[in-house]
Order: structure tokens, then sequence, then C-alpha cells
């Protein structure tokens, strides 16, 4: 839970009290944390494939038939997830 927590304090989503009465606060309101926010601090970025980042290299990626397509579906379910708020 800890290092969860640590992880949300670095983006800014929460602030950390100390102390016997401590523990973490919010930093904005719920309903200004999107799904897409919370899930790539918690998790990093989503790629189905390797080929969707950017920083990968592939000797088949001019070629590549499906590339296209994994590209697109990683668009519209980070899309998605950034759509909606808790």
């Amino acid at each position: 839970m800890e290092q969860i927590g640590m992880l949300r304090v670095k983006a800014g989503f929460i602030k950390s009290i100390r102390g016997s009465q401590g523990g973490y606060l919010l930093t904005r309101e719920p309903r200004e944390y999107s799904i897409g926010e919370i899930v790539s601090v918690t998790e990093g970025e989503l790629n189905l494939v390797p080929c969707v980042d950017c920083a990968f290299t592939c000797d088949n990626n001019a070629d590549c038939l499906s590339a296209p397509f994994w590209k697109r579906l990683n668009e519209v379910i980070d899309d998605s997830l950034h759509m909606y708020y808790i």
C-alpha cells in the first residue's frame, strides 16, 4: 500500500500527512481523476504489443500489416480510459 501511495504522491494525485493522525489526502476533487491517469501511474503505459511503443524498433515495421491495427486499438483503449472519471 505504501509503494502505491508513494507513486501517487510523486504524480501529484495525493499528499502525505505524517503523524499519528496522518494518512493521504487527495490533491483534487475525486471527479477530476480519470481512470487512465490512475492506471498510468499505477501500472505504467498499457501497450497491447511492443510495437505500439514509439521506442520499439522492429525489422518488419515498414512491411507489418498488423501494426496499424494494434496502434489504433491501443489509442482507442487509452482514449476510453482517459474519458471516464471516478
